[in-house]
């Protein structure tokens, strides 16, 4: 990838991204607030790839992923709250709506005023100054020359050595595993397009499998969120009573739910290869280079 091209990429991602924003800010409607921060996941992995070329690169955190500027990153965090208890107000929603049982409305309450609160803050924060402000001007001061194909195969060895190990933690895994296997995977995903031609992974998983397999284990991040936001903190203000007992048994709903996705991304690593009994399956980038690995 040579100067020009980069450029260009990093121009278009970013237009792209400044219109989700938007879009976003405008209402902080559900759908385009998941589009946004899909958005930035993706623009995320690409800092990445760029970095590859200096692994060294003030973009980079001490666990390899690329870092987003500090204001795009606060920002990022605040659509993460927003969009945490969006998706609790509709789980509960789905949960109660052939239920006799009331709503806990207390609790509704208390999640409307967080997310009203959230909007807001996020709102007024990426209206002062634009959280892309400073990552356009980072950026293009900053970016590599050109990207040459060795520098993306040993970012890209580093990865799955990286999944390598993870996949080799002995089990039961503990809950940021699951997350962070998803979060090496998405990269992996979100560099393909632009990812030079016959260079992405030999890991055993087709395209198809590839995002059933991330969707479990988004169902595994999604049920530890639902149970976050039913912790002490919100659930002790909340008087003894039916709704306290009500929604004492909706956080075990989500305990044996979180267990029962867990179960299933074990069965659908096992199934495609990239776990076994033992431990994980060597992946590679090129069979010659793991020969001599």
């Amino acid at each position: 990838m040579n100067h020009k091209h980069i450029r260009h990429s990093i121009g278009r991602k970013l237009d792209d991204l400044q219109r989700s924003l938007i879009r976003t800010t405008g209402k902080f409607d559900g759908e385009d607030v998941h589009l946004f921060r899909v958005k930035i996941k993706k623009w995320r992995a690409f800092l990445t790839l760029l970095s590859a070329e200096d692994p060294q690169h003030a973009y980079l955190t001490n666990n390899g992923r690329a870092r987003l500027p500090l204001r795009l990153r606060r920002f990022y965090r605040m659509t993460g709250e927003i969009r945490n208890r969006q998706l609790q107000l509709q789980r509960i929603k789905e949960y109660w709506k052939d239920r006799k049982d009331a709503l806990p409305r207390t609790y509704i309450n208390r999640l409307e005023t967080e997310l009203a609160e959230t909007m807001t803050r996020a709102g007024e924060y990426a209206t002062k100054r634009s959280p892309l402000k400073a990552a356009r001007e980072r950026l293009h001061a900053g970016m590599p020359h050109q990207l040459h194909r060795r520098s993306v195969k040993r970012l890209l060895r580093k990865r799955t050595d990286g999944l390598e190990a993870l996949l080799a933690t002995p089990q039961p895994w503990e809950d940021s595993l699951f997350h962070s296997i998803r979060k090496t995977l998405k990269d992996l995903q979100y560099m393909q397009p632009d990812l030079p031609p016959g260079i992405l992974p030999k890991i055993p998983l087709k395209e198809k499998k590839m995002g059933s397999l991330t969707d479990s284990l988004g169902a595994v991040q999604d049920s530890c969120t639902a149970l976050e936001l039913l912790d002490d903190r919100y659930l002790d203000p909340i008087p003894e009573g039916e709704e306290n007992n009500e929604l004492a048994t909706w956080k075990k709903y989500w305990q044996a739910e979180k267990d029962r996705c867990k179960q299933v991304v074990y069965a659908q690593l096992q199934e495609t290869g990239l776990l076994s009994p033992g431990q994980g399956q060597h992946l590679t980038t090129d069979p010659a280079e793991r020969a001599h690995h």
